[in-house]
C-alpha cells in the first residue's frame, strides 16, 4: 500500500512561519511611515485648499482683494508675529506694518475656518492656537503669537514700489501657476545658491521643514500641487525667496528662478515674483536634510526588497508543503497507470494477465515470477 505523504506541523515549518511573521512585521513598520506621510500630505493639501477656499470668499467680500492688514509702500520691512493681543487687526496697538502673518489671520478672523487648520498634520511641534482659552475666540486677536499655531507660509502681499510698477498685484487676478501659500520657508542658506540643475540631496536642503522631500503649494487658480522642490513658481520661480527677471524690459522678458539679495523678508521683484513667508526658525519635527540611510529607507526600495524577499519564502514554503507532495502523487498515479503495473495491483500475471490470486509464485501461464503490490512503490 501507498504511503501517505500527509504530515504534520514540523520543525521546519516552525522555522519558516517565525521567519515570515518577523518579515512581515518589518514590512508593517517600515511602510507605516510612508502610510502616514501619504495621509498627512493628503490631509496638508486639504488644509491649503480651505485656506484657498477661505481667501475666495474673503476676495469676493472686498473687490477681489486677498487678505492684508496695514500696509506702508514705503517701509521695505517685512514683519510677523506683531500685534498679536489687539481686538482690531486695522486698530491702535494692532499688527505693524506689513505684516505677513497678520494677513493669514485675518482669514480666521472673517471666514469660517478653523485654527487648526493652519497647522500641517505632519509637523510635530505645533498646535492649534487656543486663543488662550476662557471662552476668548479669534476677535480677541489679531496675529498669531508664533510658529509654534502656524506651520504655512503666504505670498509677502506688500509689494514695493518698484514691484508695483512690474505689474504685482494682490488680487483674485493672479497666474493659475503662481504660489500663493504653501508649507513654511524653511529659510535654510542652501536656497540661495540652490539652482534648478541641483540634484535631489541638494533639493531636499531647500524644501520646507514640514515634509520629507517637498511642499504642498496652494497655487493662483486654487488647486494644491505637491511640488518636489522650491522652484514650483511662474517659470520655475523659486517660492521661498525674490527672484528678479532675465532679459528685463525686453519682448523675452522671463524669470530668473534663482533667489537674489540677503533676506529672506523682502518684498516680490514683479507681478510673478512668489516670496513665502514667514520663514521657520524651529524645526517643527520634520528634517531637513535626512541622511544617505534616512533617504534609502523612506524610499520604496526597502519595500521591494521585502515584498521579493517575502515572495520567495512563501513560494518556497508552499512548494515544499503542497506543491511537492502533489506532485509525487501525481506521479504515483501515473506509475499506476502502467498495464503492467496495474495487472500486479490488481493480482493479476504482468505478462500474460493471468489471475494470479489462487495461484502458486509462479505463473502458470506463462512461467512469470509473481511480483507483490505491496512491493510496488
Amino acid at each position: 500500500m501507498l504511503r501517505s505523504s500527509r504530515r504534520g506541523f514540523t520543525q521546519i515549518d516552525l522555522y519558516v512561519s517565525i521567519v515570515l511573521g518577523i518579515l512581515l512585521l518589518a514590512y508593517f513598520f517600515q511602510a507605516s511611515p510612508h502610510m502616514h506621510r501619504g495621509v498627512w500630505r493628503v490631509k496638508c493639501s486639504s488644509n491649503l485648499r480651505q485656506i484657498g477656499q477661505a481667501m475666495m470668499l474673503y476676495a469676493d467680500e472686498n473687490n477681489g482683494n486677498y487678505p492684508r492688514t496695514t500696509y506702508d509702500p514705503a517701509d521695505p520691512t517685512v514683519r510677523a508675529y506683531t500685534g498679536v493681543a489687539a481686538p482690531k487687526p486695522f486698530g491702535a496697538g494692532g499688527p505693524k506694518p506689513n505684516d505677513v502673518t497678520a494677513a493669514f489671520f485675518l482669514l480666521l478672523r472673517t471666514q469660517n475656518i478653523s485654527s487648526g487648520t493652519f497647522i500641517c498634520p505632519s509637523t510635530t511641534r505645533t498646535e492649534p492656537f487656543d486663543f488662550g482659552g476662557n471662552g476668548q475666540t479669534s476677535q480677541d486677536y489679531s496675529n498669531f503669537p508664533s510658529e509654534k499655531n502656524l506651520s504655512y507660509s503666504i505670498t509677502n502681499p506688500y509689494p514695493s514700489p518698484a514691484a508695483v510698477k512690474h505689474g504685482y498685484r494682490w488680487t483674485n487676478t493672479l497666474k493659475s501657476d503662481f504660489a500663493i501659500a504653501a508649507d513654511m520657508n524653511p529659510g535654510s542658506p542652501e536656497l540661495w545658491s540652490l539652482t534648478t540643475n541641483d540634484g535631489q540631496s541638494k533639493q531636499r536642503a531647500g524644501n520646507t521643514r514640514n515634509h520629507n522631500g517637498g511642499q504642498s503649494v496652494l497655487y493662483g487658480d486654487l488647486h494644491v500641487d505637491f511640488a518636489s522642490s522650491s522652484f514650483a513658481g511662474v517659470n520655475l520661480d523659486n517660492i521661498y525667496g525674490p527672484g528678479g527677471l532675465l532679459n528685463a524690459g525686453s519682448s523675452n522678458e522671463t524669470i530668473d528662478p534663482l533667489l537674489t539679495g540677503t533676506s529672506f523678508y523682502a518684498s516680490p521683484m514683479h507681478k510673478d515674483d512668489s516670496v513665502l513667508l514667514p520663514v521657520a526658525t524651529v524645526d517643527p519635527g520634520g528634517l531637513v536634510e535626512p541622511s544617505a540611510f534616512q533617504v534609502w529607507w523612506r524610499s520604496d526600495t526597502p519595500r521591494r526588497l521585502t515584498r521579493w524577499i517575502l515572495a520567495m519564502l512563501v513560494s518556497g514554503w508552499v512548494a515544499v508543503r503542497c506543491v511537492w507532495p502533489a506532485i509525487r502523487l501525481l506521479a504515483a498515479a501515473l506509475r499506476n497507470q502502467i498495464p503492467e503495473r496495474r495487472r500486479i495491483r490488481q493480482g493479476l500475471c504482468p505478462k500474460c494477465g493471468y489471475d494470479l490470486r489462487a495461484s502458486p509464485e509462479r505463473c502458470p501461464e506463462c512461467g512469470q515470477i509473481r511480483q507483490r503490490a505491496t512491493e510496488v512503490s
